[in-house]
């Protein structure tokens, strides 16, 4: 069952607030490189400017409260969600020119 089932499924947590992520920092130049090679698209390069005032050098969440109350796990890896995401929105997009 995904998170947000099994807050449904719990009347005493509703309206809690819960983080659900695998609990590992990753930079967004990863995440870049990632999806460059999911895309194959590797001939691109990230545009880099580091002009963003305050911003947040690294962040991740913690999911312990969601382990801890609602016995939950990440069910995907970030590799996984993003190549199924990639998945569906190249099959959304190709039904749309269609």
């Amino acid at each position: 069952m995904r998170g947000g089932r099994r807050v449904q499924a719990r009347p005493e947590v509703r309206g809690a607030a819960f983080n659900f992520s695998p609990e590992r920092a990753v930079t967004v130049l990863q995440v870049v490189d990632l999806l460059r090679d999911l895309l194959d698209a590797r001939h691109l390069e990230a545009d880099v400017r580091s002009e963003a005032p305050g911003e947040i050098h690294s962040q991740y969440l913690d999911a312990t409260r969601a382990r801890e109350v609602l016995d939950w796990q990440p069910a995907y890896t970030l590799e996984a969600g993003l190549r199924d995401t990639i998945e569906w929105y190249r099959g959304y997009l190709k039904a749309q020119a269609a």
